[in-house]
C-alpha cells in the first residue's frame, strides 16, 4: 500500500488505527496474512484473481488450527477475503477466534450481504471493512461485477456498516474504462462518509488475464496520479493505492521540496510483509502471485512455511537498471510474470526513472 494522504500531508485514519504506523507492525516472521477463506462468491467479477466462485475451503477444525498457529507466530493482522467471505457458514466464529488471540481482523467484501443484523454482528469482530466498489455509476459496476443489482447492494452494505460505527473504506480497481470517473468516485466516497479509499491497479492473475486491453494508458496514469495528489491535499479521507509501488516514487518526486525530503518519502514505498493463504490451503507470496507456492497449511505448520522466501531477480531492460529497484522491487510481479516473464518488467510503470533518479544523487 502507498499511503498517499500521509505522504502528501501527514493525514491518516484507518491505517493508523490498525497499524499505528509502527515500522515493526509486520515482518517476514510475522507478516500480515490475506486469507482467501472461501472460494464461494455471489459475484462473477471480470477480474477475479482466484476465478471464484468454486466450492473449496478449509474445514472449521483446520481453520481453527491455523489460527492457533497464527497466534504462535504473532501474526498482527488477518485480512479475510474470498470469494465472498460472508458466504462461509462459520465466518463469525472464525472472526471471534482471531480476535480472542489478539489478532486484528479486516474484512474484504463486496458488501451486498451486509444487512443491519450482519453489521451488528461485525461490530465486535472486525477492526475494518473494505467494500469493493469499482465505479460511481451503477451500470458500470454491475457489468464489471457480473451481477445486476451489485452496485445498490454494495451501497446498502456500506451504509449499514457506517451506521453501526464500523470503520469502512472503498476499494476501486482501476482500468482504462473507469479511471476517468475517479473524481466522481471521490465525490461519492465523501457523500457516503467512508474513512478510506484504496485504488487497486489491475493485476493479471485469474480472470484478469483475459483483460489485456483494460490497462490504463500512460496519459491516464499521470492524470490519475496528479488528481489524487490534489485530492489528498483537499479531502479529509485516507487515500491509498496498491499493486503499484512506483506510485510512491512519483508522489515523492512531485511533492518533495528537497533531495533530503525525497529520500525520506521513499521510505513509504517499501512494502510491508504480506503472504496469502488460498481456499485450498496453498500459501503464496501475496494474493496475486498464484504461480509460486510456499507450501500448504494442510501439510505443514505455518511457522515452517513462513521461513521460505522467493526472491525475484529483476532482469527486464527497465527494472534491472532502475535506480529505485530496492524500493519498488519491480512493481507488481504478477503483471510482470504474465506479460514479460517472471523476472521481466512491470508494464504499468511509466516513470522516467532517469529524470527522477537525479534526486538520489548527492548535491
Amino acid at each position: 500500500m502507498i499511503p498517499i494522504s500521509f505522504m502528501v500531508r501527514g493525514f491518516g485514519s484507518v491505517s493508523f488505527r490498525i497499524k499505528s504506523r509502527n515500522k515493526g507492525f509486520s515482518s517476514s516472521e510475522r507478516p500480515v496474512i490475506a486469507w482467501n477463506i472461501t472460494g464461494m462468491c455471489n459475484m462473477r467479477c471480470k477480474h477475479c484473481y482466484i476465478s471464484a466462485p468454486f466450492n473449496e475451503e478449509l474445514d472449521t477444525e483446520t481453520a481453527s488450527r491455523i489460527i492457533d498457529e497464527m497466534e504462535e507466530v504473532k501474526i498482527p493482522l488477518v485480512i479475510l477475503s474470498g470469494g465472498e467471505p460472508l458466504l462461509r457458514r462459520d465466518i463469525f466464529y472464525l472472526m471471534e477466534e482471531l480476535k480472542e488471540r489478539g489478532i486484528k481482523v479486516a474484512l474484504s467484501t463486496n458488501g451486498t450481504l451486509i444487512n443491519e443484523e450482519t453489521a451488528e454482528k461485525l461490530v465486535d469482530r472486525v477492526d475494518y471493512v473494505g467494500v469493493s466498489l469499482d465505479s460511481p455509476y451503477e451500470y458500470w459496476h454491475d457489468e464489471f461485477r457480473g451481477v445486476k443489482g451489485a452496485f445498490n447492494g454494495s451501497l446498502r452494505g456500506i451504509k449499514n456498516l457506517i451506521s453501526a460505527g464500523i470503520p469502512t473504506g472503498l476499494r476501486m480497481t482501476l482500468t482504462k474504462f473507469n479511471v476517468e470517473s475517479v473524481p466522481s468516485y471521490m465525490d461519492l466516497a465523501l457523500k457516503l462518509g467512508v474513512s478510506r479509499v484504496v485504488f487497486y491497479h489491475l493485476s493479471a492473475t485469474g480472470r484478469a488475464r483475459e483483460l489485456a486491453d483494460w490497462y490504463i494508458t500512460r496519459d491516464q496514469y499521470f492524470a490519475f496520479m496528479d488528481y489524487i495528489i490534489e485530492a489528498a491535499r483537499t479531502f479529509d479521507i485516507e487515500i491509498e493505492t496498491t499493486m503499484a509501488p512506483f506510485d510512491g516514487i512519483y508522489i515523492a518526486y512531485k511533492i518533495a521540496k528537497s533531495k533530503e525530503e525525497f529520500r525520506e518519502l521513499l521510505n513509504f514505498v517499501k512494502r510491508g510483509e504480506i503472504i496469502s493463504i488460498y481456499p485450498n490451503g496453498d500459501v503464496h507470496p501475496n494474493q496475486f502471485i498464484d504461480f509460486i507456492s510456499l507450501g500448504n497449511v494442510r501439510d505443514e505448520k505455518l511457522s515452517v512455511i513462513l521461513k521460505r522466501r522467493f526472491h525475484f531477480e529483476l532482469k527486464g531492460p527497465r527494472c534491472s537498471k532502475c535506480q529505485f529497484r530496492d524500493w519498488c522491487n519491480g512493481g507488481d510481479r504478477a503483471r510482470a510474470f504474465y506479460f514479460n516473464g517472471i523476472n521481466g518488467d512491470d508494464p504499468q510503470c511509466f516513470l522516467d526513472v532517469e529524470k527522477i533518479g537525479d534526486l538520489l544523487r548527492s548535491e
